[in-house]
């Protein structure tokens, strides 16, 4: 019986990549956003990117990216599918490479229950260029299981949804793992995938294992 599901954040909760959204406020997108796409594409480590990324980042205010923050969007169906989810009784969490800086509105704005994510190091004010926290590695898995651990379950009880290369071994392990309009190297290992933009045919996916479950 599935009893966590877990989201990624940027192009699966939100529509957009949080640090190509915050280079714009220096003018540095188009630099950032090759070193994301050769990222999701499993091309460079994903340490390796989120660390060059951020140095670009470095002396933006934080007042700025908080405004920025403010307007970015969530995906359709976003927040009716966390209230549904909830409302079912599962455990929501988010699981992302991103940052602090919208991680935590979206856990927010979706009423999630975690939220783990990267630390954007600050000083007087602006971005170091440097950055903190437990997923700066490619394997979200290892958070996954350390969430498993607290809750008392098992990996045979989550549902997990990604869209690049950082989320494989989170999509492989978990009970159901679901591409949502994923890069080909998630598409190839997951046992779900949605090639559209509603986060809505999450539901009917658990839908469809909620009825499952109960015809075993």
């Amino acid at each position: 019986m599935i009893k966590l599901v877990v989201f990624d954040l940027d192009n699966v909760l939100i529509d957009t990549e949080t640090i190509d959204e915050i280079a714009e406020i220096n003018g540095n997108e188009e630099q950032i956003s090759e070193i994301t796409l050769q990222a999701m594409q499993g091309k460079i480590p994903f340490e390796t990117s989120i660390r060059e990324r951020v140095k670009i980042l470095k002396g933006i205010s934080v007042d700025d990216i908080d405004a920025k923050m403010n307007n970015i969007s969530l995906n359709p169906g976003a927040k009716e599918t966390a209230a549904e989810l909830k409302k079912r009784g599962y455990t929501i969490a988010i699981i992302t490479g991103s940052f602090d800086v919208i991680a935590l509105k979206v856990k927010e704005w979706i009423g999630a229950d975690y939220a783990f994510y990267n630390t954007l190091e600050v000083e007087d004010g602006k971005l170091t260029g440097e950055v903190s926290g437990p997923l700066v590695t490619q394997n979200k898995v290892d958070v996954l299981k350390g969430l498993v651990d607290e809750l008392g379950i098992t990996l045979d009880e989550c549902v997990t949804i990604g869209d690049g290369a950082n989320d494989l071994e989170m999509i492989k392990q978990a009970k159901i793992g679901i591409a949502y309009n994923a890069k080909p190297i998630l598409k190839e290992h997951a046992d779900i995938q949605i090639n559209e933009k509603d986060l809505r045919k999450v539901l009917d996916i658990m839908t469809d294992e909620e009825k499952i479950t109960k015809e075993e």
